[in-house]
């Protein structure tokens, strides 16, 4: 995933999470399906790389913003919503941690 993208679901789910807490509009399923999407991609890259440190992650040119992920982990690790299959799901917690 390029970076302007991942700025903008980065972006998209901050600003969801901050209007989803204030109760004036719901976090739109598709913010789930492409957090989803970018979470599975993580995953896939840290079980094929187990030992790599930050440093190694950042090497990619579309991973420079890497600890960021952590962000889409919490959000799909904390926020209930029908449309996101993986909240409380321990796989989000430990790579929001």
């Amino acid at each position: 995933m390029k970076l302007h993208n991942l700025s903008f679901i980065l972006l998209a789910t901050i600003i969801g999470v901050a209007e989803s807490t204030t109760g004036r509009t719901k976090l739109p399923d598709r913010y789930f399906q492409l957090m989803e999407a970018e979470a599975r991609v993580i995953e896939s890259h840290l079980a094929t790389e187990p030992s790599a440190d930050l440093k190694a992650l950042e090497r990619r040119p579309w991973w420079r913003h890497f600890p960021a992920s952590a962000l889409i982990a919490a959000v799909l690790y904390a926020k209930e919503d029908a449309a996101n299959p993986r909240f409380r799901d321990p796989k989000m917690r430990a790579l929001a941690l």
